[in-house]
């Protein structure tokens, strides 16, 4: 898994092409109270039912809180073929709110 900022997803954001999709992994209380807009919500634990569905885009940009489940996040669809994976491991959406 490749590694980047919250700030380059802010820049992939508003460049995102149609076989691109940023998925937020933290739970779907955390997604309900903000999320980046157009982000599907896949929670980490429920990582491995997504893989099908996300082996689809070129290119996967990971997100969470803080980083740790995205770590867990792309160790799981890696296991299972999904390779295409960018993620922030160092911050996330608390830094996208401001």
């Amino acid at each position: 898994m490749k590694t980047i900022t919250m700030k380059d997803l802010e820049t992939i954001h508003a460049q995102l092409k149609s076989n691109e999709v940023i998925v937020d992994v933290r739970t779907r209380e955390e997604f309900a109270e903000g999320h980046v807009p157009g982000a599907l919500n896949r929670p980490v634990d429920e990582i491995d039912q997504a893989a099908s569905e996300l082996k689809k885009y070129d290119q996967i940009f990971l997100h969470c809180r803080s980083g740790g489940r995205v770590k867990v996040a792309g160790a799981i669809l890696e296991s299972l073929g999904v390779t295409q994976i960018s993620g922030v491991i160092q911050g996330g959406f608390p830094e996208w709110k401001k």
